[in-house]
């Protein structure tokens, strides 16, 4: 009796092998490189002169009383190494840690006060430029002034603010210093399924709406509207939820033995 009592426990664990759903798990990875790259020449991070993880507008040059002020944009990447991830993913969740939140603008109006936006809006991009050429700078190759705008660095500049947006990063003075989540997308879900085994990257830009420039006080930049990512690799994560596939055959093998044992059990 005892015997059959463990043969049917058998039976109903092999059961729910074929019938029951696979456990999820989480993979919690860290960002292997991070950057950005401005649209003004091309030029990365990784060049002389350029900031490291800014998003965002910056006017550079000011026009009398900021007409005609020159803006310059940079945009952030953040690649993650999946070569540890076999389980296809079911969910991802990307976490952003800011360390500064910048909103300024003119008035167009006199006394031509410095305004500001609540919140600022950033849109999470796929990437296609490669991995590996994320990894090497884009820079000024003459070293020459003015600068020869490197070709790479600019296109690498448009991949990271156009295409599939993954998601929307509101950022607030409230959120700096704290984690984000930002729940990506269908595509990005299937993106990163695609790369898995390899190198996934997204990239980040400003989606919000520009201060035109004009007015404010000559001398100091009159459009500030950037982020900054905290450099480090444990602040700005990327977390997945991945579901095992199960293994059908194996469990169907167990238990049509278990089945037979059964029977013969009961002959007895």
């Amino acid at each position: 009796m005892k015997l059959l009592n463990l043969l049917r426990g058998a039976a109903l664990a092999a059961s729910v092998m074929v019938c029951g759903a696979p456990m999820a798990a989480t993979v919690d990875l860290g960002t292997t490189t991070m950057g950005s790259v401005t649209g003004l020449f091309g030029f990365s991070n990784l060049s002389p002169g350029t900031l490291a993880s800014q998003a965002g507008v910056v006017e550079l040059v000011n026009g009398p009383m900021g007409i005609g002020g020159f803006k310059a944009y940079s945009r952030l990447y953040l690649s993650f190494d999946l070569s540890g991830v076999t389980d296809p993913v079911t969910g991802a969740t990307l976490r952003l840690h800011n360390g500064t939140y910048t909103s300024k603008g003119p008035s167009t109006t006199f006394p031509f006060t410095t305004l500001t936006h609540a919140s600022e809006l950033f849109n999470v991009f796929d990437v296609s430029t490669s991995y590996a050429a994320l990894q090497s700078p884009f820079i000024n190759a003459c070293a020459c002034f003015p600068p020869t705008p490197n070709v790479a660095g600019l296109a690498a500049f448009a991949d990271l603010g156009t295409g599939s947006v993954y998601g929307g990063y509101t950022a607030t003075l409230a959120n700096v210093g704290v984690d984000v989540d930002i729940v990506l997308s269908a595509q990005a879900i299937a993106d990163i399924n695609a790369a898995s085994g390899g190198g996934f990257t997204v990239g980040i830009a400003f989606a919000g709406v520009e201060f035109n420039g004009f007015g404010g006080q000559l001398g100091a930049p009159l459009v500030q509207q950037t982020i900054d990512l905290v450099q480090d690799n444990t602040k700005q994560r990327l977390i997945l939820t991945t579901t095992p596939v199960p293994e059908p055959a194996s469990a169907l093998l167990l238990l049509a033995g278990l089945g037979l044992l059964l029977s013969r059990v009961r002959r007895r």
